[in-house]
């Protein structure tokens, strides 16, 4: 016996389309991109060990000290933050504990009001 399969166009409510729209995830690469600044690694992408003494700075730039990357990482993520290496050159290297995503974000609502800004400048006359 052969079985069909009848495919149709239904049309997305609404509420289904917001749905959509908020599942998809903007990755940090891509805000980096869009607000024109350097990338950083940030979370699992950190390759240290987990005793590798780093040193942490917390979101106001404050230097919390020197500890393991595994109690910086457990740190961070006990305060609902991320872990970013901000120098890897370094002895020991830099992390800081901060909302990378927001951030970002904030860096990309920025750079948008001054393109919006900018815009509206009159054209000189001659």
């Amino acid at each position: 016996m052969q079985m069909r399969s009848i495919v149709t166009n239904v049309p997305m409510t609404q509420s289904t389309a917001s749905r959509a729209a908020s599942s998809r995830k903007i990755s940090t690469k891509l805000l980096c991109d869009i607000s024109g600044t350097r990338y950083y690694q940030s979370n699992e992408e950190i390759d240290f060990e987990a005793n590798q003494t780093v040193n942490v700075f917390d979101e106001n730039n404050v230097n919390i000290g020197g500890m393991s990357y595994a109690e910086a990482f457990n740190l961070a993520s006990s305060l609902g933050k991320d872990l970013v290496l901000r120098n890897r050159g370094t002895d020991p290297p830099v992390v800081k504990i901060m909302d990378y995503k927001v951030e970002l974000i904030k860096r990309v609502f920025k750079k948008l009001g001054k393109e919006v800004k900018g815009s509206d400048k009159k054209p000189k006359t001659i």
